[in-house]
């Protein structure tokens, strides 16, 4: 099979003219190629705002700085500093701890590293640097490598970094040089705190520890926020135990975009205001930088995003522009690398080896490579200043996460972001209709429960087994609730009382995973014939990609991308054997479907009364917006349960004390249940598709029985008439079924929802209601209604109920989004009878599905006031829509979740 030229294929017939070209129209008629991306763009072009460039604020270099700092400092050009880098400055030399949110490119790294290298010169301190990525690490392992080669050696610092890559003996080597600044990631010091008993280098190195660094804090959310705020409280107790000062360390937090900075660093750092230091950690938010300005466009939502985005990429290469794409998945990545076929566009996403990676950052600094397509992996505040242009294929989720892409380019000259929102998500489609808040507003807030047992438990755990807990001090490194948690663990046996206090045996380090992700495995990918190491991939993502008969495609070192199958995937070796194929057109689509289900019930179930309006049917007829709720409240408080275990595994258990009955519930012919369990969640790929995909002139009206249907050569589509546009065409060529499924399955923490026959049969008259109302009508039935027609009506209601919840989640109970999840499943044998769960999302749970049980009155009065201040007619991103949902945010109508709300909600006392 030849493989088309996609690269002459993107350089021709982009834009389709708005009115046909005469047939015999010369070619010297033709009007000039646009060199602007507006102009490129036409009636594409959504939104267009400049950002204009800022001055710089600057400030003299302190004289008392060692001489040997200030000249390294003005042997790299550098004379002055700007004046949020001489404020942080001051703050460590004064012993304050602080957060810095200056924007991108603003100079974090001279920001902090003067004031702690001056610490290590003069007074032998010591710096731990923690950063979430390697590649982030080794871009700022180089930034101060070069400051510092600049210092005689006599008075410089030792520089050092250790990473997973890194092997024990290595890693004892290192510590035997005696580092002053030591780069680390998270989970190293997690697993090595266990071994510094046995090392007089990592002892030495903790008694002498002042300064701890924690680069890109706006990342500290959820499970991963909670993990590491308990493994600081750890660190403490280790520095106390090898002769150390806790009371004396700094912290030094940097982050790009966070929209609750200061209170983000004090929960993180664990430091509380006192008498002789009533501010123990200062904002410093006010830049001194210079920027550039940027250019911020959005296009029309579009329905051929990866060749949208393949077109724009090209237009930007043509005018000789550099630049990097964000894609939300690693096959988008693939999909538009490979449609451009550019030897100067590479791929970058978090498989590829480190030495692969490293040879990108260098072809880019060298000129070699123009272009890079990435996924998150690249998010993160590594300096690429060569890159003058972003465009984002799709909205990233956040407005926190837009923002650290767009900072990825235009650092140093002007920058351009672009932003393709996808027209088949409602998320992307609610930032399309409202653009301006890419320029304006604050970022979403940074929130993590570090209170939640499971956290308490593991980290009390891994403590005992470091250094052990002095019994004495459990409440002053861990907290008040850590003290009902290690008695428990004390009972169980799972601790142990000696004369120096509490202790552990084992390895419970392996216990926890750090980031909450579904795996702490990774897969090996390997090519048959040489046996080379192409990739490495987690196991969860290994069962959608590299399944057996799998098509998976990676770029080579030349650019060129190449097609594989899989031969093999064996979960015991952790190895996916790869043989490349010619037949670079096909790929394949894993089948995988999630299953909730409860294993150990934690709580007598709740009911809860629905109290329905009696006149609310008549009310939808009337056609008025807002349904009044009548009757005795015999209920005005949350719903409280003092703790429960989870299972042995979890390794804390408990006695349940369920709430009392909230009113006599068989007075009322209407109510929902609620169940607290602890469940489990699997996803499960059973089979898959393999697909071929081919880039071919088509219609693009989606109400033609052409839409994306081949159209050859054929300007116009022969049913609708509408213009013809080059887009990816996928076909299904066949679908097969595995034998054994593969599996990843997690455990947590999950609120059954459930409401009974009485309630069912309120909402499905509501629904009728409204069918009828809009029949009626003899108007087109409004967008978002079809619903109503498409699903049944207790789905709609349990599902929208659901998603209005978590919105209020965030706010209520201070809930990180991604930690927590809502699905619906139908019970069998039942025709109408719809099952809703929250659950937690990481592995153990973090606490946010039993937040719904304790407060879910509190949450429906919040989540209602949303929904009815929000000025959409049916749902919105801003009030309904949820990015990941399971159900892919189908079957969800406002309405039918306020019907919901404002049965459960209680009136504010």
């Amino acid at each position: 099979m030849n493989t088309p030229n996609y690269s002459l294929l993107l350089q021709s017939l982009w834009t389709p003219p708005t009115t046909p070209i005469p047939e015999n129209s010369s070619s010297n008629n033709h009007p000039p190629e646009p060199t602007e991306i507006t102009e490129f763009l036409g009636e594409e072009l959504l939104y267009q705002q400049t950002i204009p460039a800022t001055e710089p604020h600057l400030k003299t270099i302190p004289k008392d700085l060692p001489k040997q700092l200030i000249k390294a400092l003005q042997s790299l050009g550098i004379t002055q500093l700007y004046s949020h880098q001489i404020k942080a400055l001051q703050a460590i030399r004064t012993g304050k701890s602080f957060i810095l949110t200056s924007p991108t490119a603003s100079g974090k790294t001279l920001s902090t590293y003067p004031g702690i290298i001056e610490g290590c010169i003069n007074q032998e301190h010591r710096a731990l640097a923690f950063y979430g990525l390697r590649a982030l690490a080794l871009d700022q392992f180089h930034k101060i490598s070069q400051l510092l080669s600049t210092i005689p050696p006599k008075y410089r610092p030792v520089l050092a970094m250790i990473t997973g890559d890194v092997k024990s003996d290595e890693r004892e080597q290192i510590l035997a040089s005696e580092p002053h600044i030591l780069g680390v990631t998270p989970e190293l010091i997690h697993f090595q705190l266990k071994q510094v008993w046995k090392s007089p280098n990592w002892a030495n190195f903790y008694q002498r520890l002042r300064y701890i660094l924690i680069d890109e804090a706006h990342t500290l959310s959820g499970s991963y926020g909670a993990n590491m705020a308990w493994l600081i409280r750890r660190i403490k107790l280790a520095v106390d135990h090898y002769g150390g000062d806790s009371q004396k360390l700094q912290f030094i937090f940097l982050s790009a975009t966070c929209g609750n900075p200061k209170q983000l660093a004090l929960k993180i750092s664990g430091l509380k205001p006192t008498k002789l230091n009533p501010k123990p950690l200062i904002w410093l938010r006010k830049s001194g930088a210079a920027s550039p300005p940027r250019q911020v466009i959005v296009t029309q939502p579009s329905y051929n995003l990866t060749a949208d985005t393949a077109r724009i990429i090209q237009f930007l290469l043509n005018q000789n522009k550099s630049g990097i794409t964000f894609c939300n998945s690693r096959r988008s990545v693939r999909e538009v690398t490979e449609l451009l076929k550019s030897n100067q566009v590479t791929a970058f996403y978090s498989g590829i080896t480190v030495e692969r990676r490293a040879e990108v950052v260098n072809q880019l600094q060298s000129g070699i490579i123009k272009w890079i397509i990435a996924t998150e992996a690249l998010e993160a505040g590594i300096d690429l200043p060569e890159l003058e242009c972003c465009v984002l294929r799709g909205w990233p989720g956040s407005k926190m996460a837009y923002q650290q892409r767009s900072g990825r380019a235009g650092r140093s000259q002007p920058g351009i972001t672009v932003l393709l929102p996808n027209a088949f998500n409602p998320i992307d489609c609610y930032v399309a209709e409202h653009p301006e808040m890419l320029v304006s507003g604050e970022s979403e807030e940074v929130f993590f429960n570090d209170e939640y047992p499971i956290f308490a438990a593991k980290h009390l755990m891994c403590a005992a087994a470091e250094t052990g807990i002095p019994t004495n001090k459990i409440k002053h490194y861990f907290g008040t609730a850590a003290f009902d948690v290690a008695k428990l663990l004390l009972a169980q046996g799972h601790l142990h009382k000696g004369r120096n206090g509490l202790w552990a045996k084992g390895y419970p380090h392996k216990d926890v995973n750090f980031r909450g992700g579904l795996s702490q495995t990774t897969i090996k990918l390997v090519d048959a014939i040489s046996g080379e190491e192409l990739e490495e991939i987690s196991e969860d993502i290994a069962h959608r990609e590299v399944h057996p008969q799998a098509i998976y495609k990676r770029q080579n070192a030349k650019g060129e991308m190449l097609t594989y199958q899989c031969i093999s995937l064996d979960l015991n070796s952790k190895r996916a054997i790869l043989k490349q194929t010619t037949d670079k057109a096909i790929f394949t689509v894993a089948t995988t479907v999630s299953q909730t289900s409860s294993l150990t019930v934690l709580t007598d179930p709740v009911n809860l009364p629905l109290l329905f309006s009696s006149d609310s049917l008549e009310e939808k007829k009337q056609g008025e917006e807002e349904q009044k709720i009548k009757g005795k409240i015999s209920h005005k408080t949350d719903i409280v349960v003092i703790g429960k275990s989870v299972k042995e595994e979890q390794r804390i258990k408990g006695k349940v004390s369920h709430p009392a009955p909230l009113s006599e519930v068989e007075e009322c012919q209407e109510y929902l249940t609620l169940e607290l369990s602890f469940g489990e969640v699997k996803h499960i790929t059973s089979g898959y598709s393999l697909m071929t995909q081919i880039y071919e002139q088509t219609c693009l009206n989606k109400r033609c029985l052409n839409y994306k249907e081949p159209l050859p050569q054929q300007p116009r589509c022969p049913l609708c008439r509408k213009l013809t546009r080059k887009a990816v065409i996928v076909k299904t060529l066949s679908e097969a079924k595995f034998e054994q499924p593969f599996r990843t399955q997690f455990s947590a923490p999950m609120v059954k929802v459930t409401i009974n026959s009485g309630a069912r049969e309120y909402i499905q008259q509501f629904a009728k209601e409204t069918r009828t109302s809009l029949t009626r009508s003899q108007e087109p039935i409004p967008s978002g209604y079809q619903q109503l027609w498409e699903y049944s009506s207790p789905f709609i209601a349990i599902h929208s109920f659901g998603h209005q919840i978590m919105r209020a989640l965030q706010l209520v109970a201070r809930v990180d989004p991604k930690q927590v999840n809502f699905t619906v499943v139908k019970e069998l044998e039942e025709n109408n009878n719809y099952i809703g769960y929250f659950y937690d999302t990481s592995d153990g749970g973090n606490g946010a599905a039993e937040a719904v049980f304790k407060h879910l009155p509190k949450l429906a009065n919040v989540g209602r006031a949303i929904a009815r201040d929000c000025n959409c007619h049916t749902g919105c991103a801003k009030c309904l829509i949820q990015h990941g949902c399971p159900d892919g945010n189908t079957a969800l109508l406002k309405q039918m979740g306020l019907v919901l709300l404002d049965a459960v909600a209680r009136p504010e006392t």
